[in-house]
């Protein structure tokens, strides 16, 4: 019943809002707000963060697109410059669903002419989707610095 609560009250949201987000200040509110409500509901959530490069605006608005049609009906995405996007799933499929759902997206950036960096944090029972968002960030940050093989750069152990 607590998936069906949350996809519900979603629903009702999704009436009013768009599931696209273009600023920071609200994205962070929304996150808030969702925290709250993953909690009543107990449900699962995570947060999947995707840089891009090599996307000029054309390329940009079809990733765009693209999140549109795959994600579920109660996912939600931000936009936060042509380069960063974060992605709220909730509820979260586990995580082999999950990995598998962004390798697939990672594919389809790669076919769209993108060169993504994808990372992904589930949200942990005794912390808000701000700070699972900051994981997300972080796995991300990792990814990349190993992409450049940078010596100068020190790589945290993941903690999840």
């Amino acid at each position: 019943m607590r998936n069906e609560d949350y996809v519900m009250t979603t629903q009702q949201r999704s009436s009013s809002q768009e599931r696209l987000s273009t600023s920071a200040a609200p994205w962070s509110q929304l996150l808030r707000e969702e925290t709250l409500r993953i909690e009543e509901t107990g449900v699962g959530a995570a947060i999947a963060s995707i840089r891009l490069s090599n996307a000029d605006e054309r390329t940009h608005r079809q990733v765009v697109g693209l999140l549109g049609r795959l994600l579920g009906p109660t996912d939600t995405f931000n936009v936060a410059d042509t380069g960063l996007i974060t992605v709220l799933i909730a509820p979260s499929p586990g995580i082999v669903e999950l990995s598998a759902r962004m390798t697939s997206l990672e594919s389809r950036l790669v076919e769209l002419g993108c060169a993504p960096l994808l990372g992904y944090a589930i949200r942990r029972r005794d912390e808000s989707l701000l700070d699972t968002l900051a994981r997300s960030d972080a796995s991300v940050d990792r990814a990349r610095a190993r992409q450049a093989g940078s010596a100068s750069v020190i790589v945290l152990p993941q903690d999840d």
